[in-house]
Formats: structure tokens, C-alpha cells, sequence
């Protein structure tokens, strides 16, 4: 999980190459934020949660936060919505890929579990039958 979320947060933030979601939003840059913005996120403070995220869910909530503040706050033709919206679309990428490869690899732990326990199963009717 912290594997993961880790992954998906060094990626998000190079490409966040303005630095915009670096920190958090005061009124002195955005005049009126708190008014509009009701649960404020930014890429900060998340560092400072990151190992702690119990899920990569959890993370990607998050995540998703600082986008919909971003979009909602910001004009749709507005240089900083506009990056926000590219940036959004990099780290639901990365996290797409983090993700798949996340099931491919419990998949694979399950079958090898399965496949563990019907062969101590098959060892155990063995040794009933001696």
C-alpha cells in the first residue's frame, strides 16, 4: 500500500511543475478560497500524511480533493485550472498502472497460496492413509 501511494505521489508532484498544489492555499493568493473551498488539500500536507494513508484510496480521496478544489475555485480557462486538469490526469494514470499491477501481483499470491495449501492438503490425505 505505502509502496504504492508513494509511487503515485513522487510522480504527481514532478509533474506538478508550477509547484501549485505544493502547499496550502491562503487568502493573500486566493482572495475568497475558504469561502468557496470547504475542505482544503494541497500535495503539503499529504506529504506529511503519506505513511499514514491506510489505503491507497484513502490517498487517491485525497487526491482527488486538491483536483475538485482546483477546478471549482479557478476559472475553466484559467492557466492554473488548466494544470491542474493535466496534472489530475497524470497522477490518475500513474495510480491506474500502480493499481493494476497491485492486483496482478495479489493475484498471483493467491494462487500461490492456493496452490500451497491443496498441496499440504494432498501431503496430509498421504499421510492418513499410511
Amino acid at each position: 500500500v505505502v509502496v504504492v501511494v508513494f509511487v503515485v505521489f513522487l510522480v504527481t508532484r514532478s509533474e506538478d511543475t508550477y509547484q501549485l498544489f505544493a502547499n496550502p492555499v491562503t487568502e493573500d493568493i486566493a482572495p475568497m478560497y475558504f469561502q468557496i473551498i470547504k475542505r482544503p488539500m494541497d500535495f503539503g500536507t499529504m506529504t506529511k500524511q503519506l505513511v499514514s494513508y491506510p489505503s491507497p484510496a484513502e490517498y487517491r480521496n485525497d487526491l482527488t480533493q486538491v483536483f475538485d478544489n482546483c477546478s471549482t475555485y479557478n476559472q475553466p480557462d484559467s492557466m492554473i485550472h488548466r494544470e491542474g486538469e493535466r496534472v489530475r490526469k497524470a497522477a490518475y494514470k500513474i495510480f491506474e498502472k500502480e493499481r493494476k499491477k497491485m492486483e496482478k501481483e495479489a493475484k498471483k499470491l493467491r494462487r500461490e497460496a492456493a496452490r500451497g495449501s491443496s498441496g499440504q492438503q494432498h501431503q496430509l490425505q498421504q499421510q492418513q492413509q499410511q
